[in-house]
């Protein structure tokens, strides 16, 4: 019966993934649309040969927004694929199926039923992966902040669960890299501190050490706030 149990959870996984994968598989396929931004492509292809890995970070207003990780991960794709759109559009969709797999990580740390925790998990990451509001992320090059400041938001929250003290490294480092891709990556800082809270809440850990816990953590995600800002 366990094994029964272990093999219905590696399908459950599995056939999820490649539904998510199938379904979004025709954005590999297109030309630049409508809404790509094209004038990031431009940019990219007229400054990749004076373009300075080092100097983005510094350049704060070179673009309108600061996003120095976004820019080398669109001349990352100008060095592998130059123009091709098609190439452009299948780092968003790598992108895509990364964050629904941590989504599923994520998730399964919540479910304390064995048969069912992989069936539950694979379920919220189809609820992310093909939620409406996704796709214009995935099928724009232009939706690539998002897809970027989600992947290592996400990352962030995996790292927290973490056993060994390397999360304390991790958990700021990724959300650092997430502010670093869009703003928007804020929200983690909040969420990394409540989810503090509510796994002392469930382990039922003394109020006493749920505070100071929420303490070191509140002190240790705004440090790359204050590295951002700075």
């Amino acid at each position: 019966m366990k094994n029964e149990s272990t093999g219905l959870s590696k399908y459950a996984f599995s056939a999820s993934l490649i539904f998510i994968a199938l379904i979004y598989l025709p954005v590999n396929y297109f030309d630049t649309l409508k809404f790509d931004d094209i004038d990031l492509i431009n940019r990219v292809h007229s400054t990749h040969q004076t373009f300075s890995w080092y100097e983005i970070f510094l350049e704060k207003n070179a673009v309108q927004y600061y996003r120095p990780l976004l820019e080398i991960l669109s001349h990352l794709d100008y060095s592998l694929w130059g123009l091709s759109a098609a190439a452009w559009h299948l780092t968003n969709y790598i992108l895509h199926i990364l964050n629904a797999i941590l989504v599923y990580l994520i998730a399964s740390r919540w479910f304390s039923n064995e048969k069912m925790k992989s069936a539950l998990a694979s379920m919220a990451m189809l609820f992310f992966a093909l939620n409406p509001m996704t796709c214009e992320s995935v099928a724009w090059i232009s939706g690539r902040s998002d897809l970027a400041g989600t992947f290592f938001s996400l990352f962030a929250i995996w790292g927290y669960f973490l056993k060994s003290r390397i999360r304390f490294f991790v958990v700021p480092t990724a959300i650092l890299a997430g502010l670093l891709c869009k703003e928007n990556a804020l929200a983690v800082i909040p969420l990394i501190v409540l989810i503090n809270m509510l796994s002392g809440l469930i382990n039922k850990r003394s109020q006493k050490l749920i505070w100071r816990e929420c303490l070191i953590w509140s002190g240790i995600v705004l440090i790359p706030l204050f590295v951002y800002i700075s």
